[in-house]
């Protein structure tokens, strides 16, 4: 995701709980009226840190 998106959504809402965040940030999406598309193989190490929050 770009950086520009998640400042703009000021992602993620504080108010929010680190549970099904993929869902909401999903959704979150959606209301901006934008898309997803998948963007192939970005290089990007995936779920290699421990989680944040709670």
């Amino acid at each position: 995701m770009r950086t520009s998106a998640v400042r703009i959504m000021d992602w993620p809402d504080p108010r929010l709980t680190r549970h099904g965040d993929d869902v909401i940030l999903g959704e979150a999406i959606r209301q901006q009226g934008w898309e997803m598309s998948n963007i192939g193989t970005p290089g990007v190490s995936m779920n290699t840190e421990p989680r944040r929050g709670r």
